[in-house]
């Protein structure tokens, strides 16, 4: 398969988790997940610092159940990159970078202030012609209006 298929392909992966996180107004949805990181316990690897505690996770069972209680706390929540996503692509292994912040509203529909970001890197696995987020690499940042 040629690059840009490859490519393409990742990008889907990595277009899906974007909308995953951002569920609008929607109540978030952790089963969307399911479709985009390899599954099984021990699977993956997930490390978020979640504004100063690191957070570590192994498979997409524990990525629901941490998530679903913490965005349960919103009326509204979308990310979105502040950049483009740089990609990597080889023909089993690829590697996603990106910036985000996201658009917060508390229970109340008050707005997150100030609005949250995180670096991201995702790195994913082809097997059996199927891409998978196998790591998962978040740490936070306060956006700036520069």
């Amino acid at each position: 398969m040629d690059r840009s298929a490859l490519t393409a392909q990742v990008r889907t992966v990595i277009d899906g988790w974007l909308a995953a996180w951002s569920p609008g107004a929607e109540p978030w949805n952790g089963e969307a997940f399911r479709a985009l990181f390899k599954p099984g316990a021990g699977a993956i690897e997930v490390v978020d610092d979640m504004g100063g505690t690191t957070l570590t996770l192994d498979s997409v069972e524990a990525y629901i159940e941490t998530w679903a209680p913490f965005m349960s706390q919103f009326s509204y929540w979308t990310i979105a990159p502040v950049a483009p996503v740089t990609l990597r692509v080889a023909d089993d292994f690829a590697v996603a970078s990106f910036s985000f912040v996201a658009e917060g509203r508390d229970s109340e529909g008050q707005p997150i202030s100030p609005a949250p970001g995180q670096h991201a890197s995702l790195i994913l696995e082809q097997q059996d012609g199927r891409w998978m987020i196998v790591r998962e690499h978040l740490t936070t940042y306060t956006p700036t209006d520069d």
